[in-house]
Formats: C-alpha cells, structure tokens, sequence
C-alpha cells in the first residue's frame, strides 16, 4: 500500500510538470518586430507543437465617430492623414476608418505605419498596406480585418490614410473625425507634399484599431520526456508488485 501511494504520488508530480512546462511555454518572449519565438537555445531549430489557443483579441482604439468630416484626401487632394495611437497589444488584427466620396472616385489606401527618426509617420516604410478603397457617397466604417501585423506594446504607430501612393485613383474623400482623442493623446496630422511636410490639425480621426497578444507555441520534447518518465514508473512499479507475488 505504502509503494503504491509513493508510485501515484511520483506520477502526480511528473504531470504537475507537464502543465507547467505548458505554461511556461505560452510565457516564452515573443519578438514583436519579427513575429518569431526568441528560444532559450539561441535561435537553433526545435520541433514545435501549434499554438493551444487562438489569441484573445482586444480594442486598441475606438474613439467613435461625431457626424463631422475633415477633408480633402485623395489624387485631388491632401498627399496623407495619420491619426496616432499607442499599441496594447503585440498585434494588430484589425484597422479602420469613416470615409465618404466627395469627388469621384475618392479612392484611398488604408495603412499602418511606424514612427521615423524625426517623430512624424514613416510613410516610407509601412508595416502594412491595404488595397485601393473605392468610398461610396455615403458615409461607413471601411477595414482592413484578417491581418496579423506585429508591433511593440506601448510604441506609438499611425493609422495612415495614404491619398498618394494610389496609381490609378482619382477623386477625393472626406474622413470622419471625432471629438475624443485616440489614447496618444495627439490631434491628426495631415500632408500635401509627396516627402511628407505635416502639419498638425485641431481635430480627431475617428479610428477603431483592433488587436491581440500572439501565443507562443508549445515547446514538444519536454512532454515527450514526461509521459516517458510516468511510462518508466508505471514498468517500475509493475515489476515491484510482480517480485512481490512470487516471494
């Protein structure tokens, strides 16, 4: 009675370990720049299970919208918008803004950008840059969804509404604005030169960012290693029981 309670206790132990190598994995430090696991074997190959869990998904920013606009963005118009926000989480899945057609087509590209070395939006260099939006002549909400762009929590990134880099386009649209700032606390800024020259406006873009924190996979071997040692146990306590029976 005394081995066997020693053998399930042993047994216990050994799966309390596998949950917390488990735990420990989903806690491992994730790179938010290149979207890989930094390894605790200095970036060797190691076999990997997929993620357990899909990530939570949170709002960044949802300052909502006040029935105004500002305008004019478009190949007629204003080069660049860019409403600033702050990261809380070390993704972004979701972005997007109001637009309305004020001029056909008022064709528009949605992006997010980071900050450049002089504190103003990098339009160089998106993280992510959508497809050409064709706006209708009444007003909505238009997204980029389904998309996984990784960024630093609590750096401050553009939702970049880019009127330029669109060959093709034609028109201008208005945007929708609003009377709370997004968590950066910064009015947008606005462009009408192609390099870039901002200038800051008095008001709000109304904007709704969406995010989520990536979960990193589980690491294999160590509950290979684990369901091994409970194998050995059990064969262990097996064998003791069976030199007991023929004593």
């Amino acid at each position: 009675m005394k081995n066997s309670f020693c053998f399930h206790k042993i047994a216990a132990i050994v799966l309390l370990l596998i949950v917390a190598n488990v735990t420990n994995a989903q806690t491992t430090v994730f790179n938010t720049v290149t979207g890989q696991v930094v390894n605790i074997n200095n970036g060797n190959s190691s076999t990997i299970l997929p993620p357990l869990s899909s990530p939570g998904v949170q709002i960044v920013v949802d300052n909502g919208w006040n029935n105004d606009y500002v305008g004019n963005i478009g190949q007629d118009g204003s080069t660049f918008y860019a409403q600033s926000f702050i990261a809380t989480t070390s993704t972004i899945t979701k972005f997007g803004v109001l637009i309305q057609e004020d001029g056909a087509e008022g064709q528009v590209i949605l992006a997010i950008v980071a900050e450049d070395g002089s504190g103003k939006p990098n339009t160089a260099a998106p993280l992510y840059e959508g497809t050409l939006i064709n706006p209708t002549t009444t007003a909505a909400w238009y997204f980029e969804s389904d998309i996984n762009i990784p960024v630093t929590i609590g750096q401050k990134y553009y939702v970049l509404i880019d009127g330029y880099n669109n060959a093709g386009a034609t028109g201008i649209s208005k945007i929708g604005t609003s009377n709370t700032q997004t968590n950066s606390g910064e009015s947008f800024l606005y462009s009408n030169d192609p390099v870039g020259y901002w200038n800051e406006f008095g008001y709000y873009l109304a904007i709704y960012v969406e995010g989520g924190t990536a979960v990193v996979p589980v690491s294999y071997w160590p509950v290979i290693i684990a369901f091994a040692l409970i194998g050995l146990l059990t064969l262990f306590g097996f064998r003791r029981k069976f030199a007991k029976a023929i004593h």
